[in-house]
């Protein structure tokens, strides 16, 4: 502080003022900065939430569109290709399951794939024909495969299928399921007989080359430089597993994701509100902080994720600041250029005052002392002024003291 002190008053002025218009200016670009970076950040994981929604949505129109196609031709497998379709009370042994017969014109269905291989021929839809047997469906004709290249018939429709519940009361049903290592969208219709539900039509569209177009398309969708985006199971006993990801299989499960914590980040999503998750994780030895937005996809049951890294998507932003803080820090060297001006026209009269004074500390009371406007209100001109009547009056005093001698 010493130090300071024994500086000139323009110096201690120009350090105290540059001081604090520095610290003013640093202090505001700092809360700029801040707050700028959040709402940067926060505008720019809004667009991207609200780009994977319209992402998912587009996704679900899909597969809806393969709903009604399919409802469709199940109007045409069931009143063209199974015209003439009656029920018999006369029950056949199919396998171990007794079934009331199926006929169309009189030829049992039983084992009759025909009509099922011509819709096939015809629309590429695969179909099935179950039969009443018991509180359970039996699959008595078929173009599904089985693993090993057999029919897959004498096989039950029961309890453990998603649709068995609304078919016994009656009601059309669809679902996408897994069967025989295949994707399809399976649509089931009641036929009644008599009041009740005795048979089952189910009609078959392949979701395996719609999947992996669909996959295709997520695959050239940017979300910035490095990020991605992916596919998870949100259902069933394959929940959390990976339907599509360009790093990780099907066999690999959200779960075992972990970040820093090693906490699972991608859980998090099913226990609040839809809303971005923010983590960080180790990236070739690297701390990187992630964003993650995502949005359900009805129909396919899968939940979309996209994202990245959270530096990534605020470069922008931070471009900007850094532009800002470019100018502000030259606002400031301008202003400190223009108060030195002025503080060193200010005290240059003070650097006068302090030679009038020294002049008369060494008895100098013959001094010219600079001309002052004589209404002025301007404390250095005052003093100016104080200091030339003072001089004035001593020059008297000294020459009354010589006249006595």
């Amino acid at each position: 502080m010493d130090f300071i002190k024994t500086k000139s008053i323009a110096v201690q002025l120009k350090m105290t003022i540059s001081f604090f218009l520095l610290l003013g200016f640093l202090s505001i670009s700092i809360f700029v900065a801040k707050y700028s970076s959040e709402v940067a950040l926060n505008r720019s994981v809004l667009a991207e939430q609200a780009r994977i929604q319209v992402l998912a949505k587009t996704v679900s129109s899909q597969f809806y569109i393969y709903v009604d196609k399919i409802k469709s031709l199940e109007g045409a497998f069931e009143f063209s290709y199974l015209k003439g379709l009656s029920f018999t009370n006369k029950k056949v042994r199919m396998g171990e399951y007794d079934v009331f017969d199926l006929q169309i014109n009189g030829i049992s269905l039983l084992h009759d794939f025909s009509v099922s291989d011509q819709f096939q021929r015809d629309t590429g839809i695969q179909s099935t024909l179950f039969v009443r047997s018991g509180k359970d469906f039996l699959r008595i004709s078929t173009t599904l495969v089985k693993e090993n290249g057999e029919r897959a018939i004498g096989t039950l429709l029961n309890h453990d299928n998603i649709a068995y519940q609304s078919l016994l009361d009656g009601k059309e049903s669809y679902a996408k399921q897994t069967l025989f290592n295949h994707n399809y969208l399976i649509y089931y219709k009641p036929v009644f007989y008599q009041g009740e539900v005795r048979a089952v039509i189910a009609l078959f569209v392949s979701l395996d080359k719609a999947s992996l177009a669909i996959f295709d398309n997520l695959d050239h969708i940017l979300w910035g430089k490095t990020g991605t985006s992916f596919v998870i199971s949100n259902s069933g006993t394959n929940f959390g597993a990976y339907i599509y990801h360009p790093s990780y299989t099907k066999k690999e499960n959200i779960q075992n994701y972990l970040d820093i914590h090693g906490e699972a980040p991608l859980l998090k999503s099913f226990k609040q509100v839809q809303a971005p998750l923010y983590f960080t994780i180790t990236e070739k030895g690297k701390k990187v902080q992630k964003y993650l937005v995502y949005a359900d996809v009805p129909g396919w049951n899968w939940r979309l994720f996209a994202g990245g890294s959270v530096q990534e998507l605020t470069k922008q932003s931070r471009d900007l600041l850094l532009s800002i803080a470019l100018i502000s820090l030259l606002s400031a060297l301008v202003t400190l250029f223009i108060l030195n001006i002025y503080i060193e026209r200010i005290t240059q009269q003070l650097t006068k005052i302090s030679k009038y004074m020294v002049q008369l500390g060494r008895g100098e009371t013959r001094m010219t002392v600079e001309k002052t406007p004589l209404q002025s209100k301007n404390e250095m001109h005052q003093l100016i002024k104080g200091v030339s009547v003072v001089a004035l009056q001593l020059n008297e005093l000294v020459g009354k003291m010589r006249g006595d001698k």
